[in-house]
């Protein structure tokens, strides 16, 4: 009769722990090393937030390096200065994690709603939404109309990537024959020559 009690109350504590499990929506890793180090390389690991401080500050320990082949910028913030150390905070996406048959918003559902919603793209398509929605029609000469909206604006942070959307055309001027001098890094080229357009992609 002991035994069938004891092992009740092991099935019901394990029941309990798996239920406690099962309910937790997200898991943040902060630390120490090894357990870093199985984190960041776990394939349930969707995104790494992380504080660049621009500073060389001696160190004994470090987290292992982010594989630049799985993550992708997300969001940078605006860089601080606090008592002469510039920090700002990153974070940066597993695309491995990525489901392509879903929406844009769907995609990166995973990271925190504050995070998200940070993306300089989607603030952008934030405020496309809300001139869309509260609007000011003007006539223009060709009788289409604007919508226009006073008074909104976007600020960006350009350490990380060049605000162009997803894939935008351009024309490049004669004078401006040095693509390295206009184009980030983040930018793939595909046959350019200074003389006609170029077809950029942004790899957000």
């Amino acid at each position: 009769m002991l035994l069938a009690v004891q092992a009740w109350l092991l099935l019901w504590n394990y029941w309990q722990h798996l239920l406690i499990v099962l309910s937790i929506e997200k898991v943040f890793v902060i630390g120490g090393g090894q357990v870093l180090r199985e984190a960041l390389n776990a394939p349930g690991c969707d995104a790494i937030h992380l504080t660049e401080i621009e500073t060389n500050i001696e160190c004994d320990t470090f987290i292992p390096p982010v594989d630049s082949a799985l993550y992708k910028p997300w969001n940078s913030s605006f860089p601080r200065s606090l008592e002469s150390v510039v920090k700002n905070g990153v974070t940066i996406d597993n695309n491995n994690n990525i489901d392509s048959s879903k929406s844009e918003a769907e995609k990166f559902s995973s990271l925190p709603k504050m995070i998200f919603e940070r993306h300089e793209e989607y603030n952008y398509m934030k405020l496309v939404q809300d001139i869309i929605s509260n609007d000011n029609t003007k006539d223009d000469r060709t009788g289409t109309g604007t919508l226009t909206k006073f008074g909104s604006q976007m600020r960006f942070n350009l350490q990380k990537s060049f605000p162009l959307l997803t894939t935008k055309t351009l024309k490049i001027s004669s004078e401006k024959k040095d693509i390295d001098s206009f184009v980030a890094t983040d930018f793939k080229l595909m046959d350019y020559d200074p003389r006609r357009k170029i077809e950029m992609k942004m790899a957000v």
